[in-house]
C-alpha cells in the first residue's frame, strides 16, 4: 500500500485509499526522519496498542491548557483581565499582505501565547515554533515590546519524557526573538500567576 500510495503521489494522482490523505507538507524543523515517523505513527495510528505506562495518563491539549489558565485568571482577578483576548486570532498587515496569527494574551504593549506540552516532541516543537513565529510577527508589525510564551507541562513525567520535553523547549528558546519571556509550569494555577504577573508588567 505504501508503494502504491507513493506512486500515486509522485504521479499527481488521487489517493488510492480513503484512509490515506495527500496534503501539504509541514515542517518538522530539526527532527530526524525516525523521530518524525515515530511521532506521526503515535499520533495517527489509533489501532496501535498503547504502552502500559501510558494507560490512564491525562492529556491536555492547547485549547484545554488555555481555557484552564484563563479561567483561573478570571476567577482571581475579576477587574483586571483586559489582556485576555475575546478574539485570539488577529489579522496582521504584513508586506506580503494580511496574515492571521493567534495571540490569546493581548496586554497594552505585549502579546502572549499559552501552549500545552502534552504532545510528542515533534508535535510540541511544531506548536511552539508556530507561536514563536506569531509572536515575532506581532512584534515586528505592531511594535509590541513584551512577548510571552507560557507552557503547561505534564505532571510527574517519566525521566525520558521530561528529557524530551526539556530538549524541545530549549531548542525553541534558542530560536526565539530577543526579549521573549518564556515560563513553564506543571499546574494551571502556577502558570496563571506567571501570566498575570507578566501581563500586568506590560503596561
Amino acid at each position: 500500500m505504501a508503494q502504491i500510495a507513493g506512486g500515486c503521489a509522485q504521479a499527481g494522482l488521487p489517493s488510492p485509499s480513503s484512509q490515506i490523505e495527500f496534503s501539504q507538507p509541514v515542517p518538522f524543523y530539526n527532527s530526524s526522519p525516525k523521530a518524525m515517523l515515530d511521532a506521526t505513527f503515535a499520533d495517527q495510528v489509533t489501532v496501535a496498542i498503547p504502552r502500559r505506562s501510558d494507560l490512564g495518563k491525562q492529556s491536555i491539549d492547547d485549547e484545554a491548557a488555555l481555557l484552564a489558565v484563563t479561567d483561573i485568571i478570571k476567577q482571581r482577578r475579576e477587574l483586571e483581565v483586559e489582556f485576555l483576548a475575546n478574539t485570539p486570532q488577529i489579522i496582521i498587515n504584513t508586506n506580503r499582505g494580511p496574515r492571521p496569527v493567534t495571540i490569546p494574551l493581548q496586554p497594552i504593549d505585549g502579546a502572549g501565547v499559552i501552549r500545552s506540552a502534552y504532545y510528542s516532541p515533534s508535535t510540541l516543537k511544531s506548536h511552539l515554533m508556530d507561536s514563536v513565529l506569531d509572536l515575532d510577527c506581532v512584534a515586528r508589525y505592531r511594535e509590541k515590546k513584551h512577548l510571552g510564551l507560557f507552557i503547561l507541562r505534564p505532571k510527574k513525567p517519566t525521566a525520558r519524557e521530561e528529557k524530551a520535553t526539556t530538549s524541545v523547549i530549549e531548542s525553541v528558546a534558542f530560536r526565539a526573538p530577543p526579549g521573549l519571556k518564556m515560563e513553564i509550569a506543571d499546574t494551571a494555577e502556577e502558570l496563571a500567576e506567571q501570566v498575570t504577573e507578566w501581563a500586568l508588567s506590560c503596561g
